[in-house]
């Protein structure tokens, strides 16, 4: 059972850096525990269930779709469809590109598990939509009837919120039972005895029940060894090659002709404030706030931070008040543009790093095929677009704070209207993020199999033109300033 996602999501968003989707090392591992479990002489591989709860459901329903070994498998609290509701705020709970390549859950249970059996244990109050449930159940129940299976489907739905319970537990063990078993009877949950349960403790393989504690590796570290073994080690040349591809999608949109509207104009310190929601992108509408100067001194500077435009008013007032036309867009994610939070705060301070909305939305990119990080800079380059078709002139500024500073460098990149970079409290380093146990920066702003390729920000800098970037507190993965010699040495 899933408990705390934020820990599936540290290893998981730094895997992005390095091109792999946790969800496919989870059902590796799945596998390989199944093959070593038959390796026994006392295991029956033609009698062979799965089940499990949340990211556990999951796993057991992605496992049994690619692997036709397990026989019987029973999801809890997990089976849903995106046609209901998406809500994938959990690395180990997404499969990269499944939107964009067309597929959704119905069509894992009917295509690559039917005719084998399926009991789809629901909660009508789940963090899921139950009509998404029922959608999946209805939909494969016609692909069951086909392969004169019918009773190879079952599902059933408790009233209660996220749960795996005794009750739900020993349906499962009766639907094992039944086609695993041959019916013969067998002890269910309510029959155990408590007794022969074994503590909690006497599971452990280590003395205090963590690895790291007593010298072993964390999957962490695990994974960076073999990740650092996976990355290019490209020329200069070949980097300034790779980073131009990778801004590529911004070259294309700077070349739209992008759709705005205004909203409202008023008047704030002696500023003309023009309200403003444009579209990068077909059905995406952004917000964004233009404070006028009475004169026009410096042309324009695009103000880009992950905290809503209307909270730091301030900072865009003293901009236009020295003569900038000051633009403030909430970009995807940001401000007004941030997914509805559905669950409260219970992981506390991982909450607004690993799990929740910002994370929420950095897998509904990789759903559908996305870089979020490259999505909010085709925005900043459709936004260019629109300050221009409005009138404003002279050369265009982006002063990036925090997540937004690397949308920013990356629409410098494609975008040739954007003469200078202002990157302030940014990432210094993808590199040393991928290094950090847990780092302490917001994971959405990482560009997806960089590190891989052999590039990092640094790079990019170069390839923007780094006499023509500004640096204020750069941080480390740590959210730790970094020392200027260090940040001078990996910069030079």
């Amino acid at each position: 059972f899933a408990f705390t996602s934020a820990q599936h999501n540290i290893l998981g968003t730094k895997m992005l850096l390095d091109g792999f989707n946790l969800r496919w090392f989870l059902l590796y591992d799945t596998m390989g525990a199944l093959s070593g479990a038959l390796t026994f002489d006392f295991i029956d591989g033609s009698r062979v269930g799965i089940t499990g709860a949340s990211g556990g459901g999951f796993n057991s329903f992605h496992s049994a779709a690619i692997d036709e070994r397990i026989k019987v498998v029973v999801p809890a609290a997990s089976v849903h469809s995106f046609k209901n509701r998406l809500y994938p705020d959990d690395c180990e709970q997404t499969v990269f590109d499944m939107i964009r390549a067309g597929l959704d859950y119905p069509d894992i249970a009917s295509f690559l598990i039917a005719p084998r059996p399926l009991f789809i244990v629901a909660n009508s109050r789940d963090i899921w939509d139950i009509n998404g449930t029922k959608y999946v159940y209805d939909e494969a129940a016609r692909f069951y009837a086909m392969h004169n299976a019918k009773d190879n489907l079952s599902i059933k739905i408790w009233d209660r919120e996220h749960s795996y319970e005794g009750d739900q537990i020993s349906a499962a063990l009766e639907w094992f039972n039944k086609h695993l078993m041959n019916d013969v009877r067998r002890v269910t949950w309510d029959e155990m005895d408590r007794r022969n349960v074994p503590e909690e403790k006497e599971c452990y393989v280590t003395e205090k029940g963590n690895l790291s504690l007593h010298g072993y590796k964390t999957p962490g570290r695990i994974f960076l060894d073999f990740a650092e073994r996976k990355r290019s080690k490209p020329s200069p040349a070949q980097k300034r090659k790779t980073v131009q591809q990778l801004a590529a999608p911004v070259k294309k949109a700077a070349g739209y002709q992008t759709r705005y509207e205004i909203i409202d104009r008023y008047e704030i310190g002696g500023l003309s404030g023009i309200r403003i929601a444009f579209a990068p992108a077909k059905k995406q509408i952004l917000p964004a706030e233009i404070l006028v100067p009475v004169s026009n001194k410096h042309g324009v500077i695009i103000l880009l931070d992950e905290i809503s435009r209307l909270d730091t008013i301030e900072w865009q007032i003293s901009l236009a008040a020295k003569g900038y036309v000051a633009v403030r867009p909430d970009l995807p994610g940001f401000g007004e543009t941030a997914p509805e939070e559905q669950w409260e705060d219970w992981e506390n301070w991982s909450q607004g790093f690993y799990s929740g909305r910002r994370v929420k939305l950095l897998m509904m990119a990789h759903l559908v095929g996305k870089d979020l990080a490259i999505e909010r800079a085709c925005a900043v380059s459709a936004l260019c677009s629109v300050i221009r078709a409005m009138g404003f002139s002279g050369p265009v500024c982006v002063w990036g704070k925090r997540a937004g500073a690397i949308a920013g460098l990356i629409a410098g990149i494609g975008d040739k209207r954007i003469k200078e970079i202002v990157m302030e409290k940014f990432l210094y380093s993808f590199s040393d993020f991928a290094s950090r146990e847990i780092p302490v920066v917001c994971s959405d702003n990482i560009i997806y199999g960089a590190l891989r390729k052999g590039i990092d920000i640094p790079d990019m800098c170069h390839a923007f033109g780094i006499k023509k970037i500004k640096f204020l507190d750069p941080i480390d993965g740590l959210s730790m300033s970094v020392p200027y010699n260090r940040f001078k040495k990996i910069y030079r």
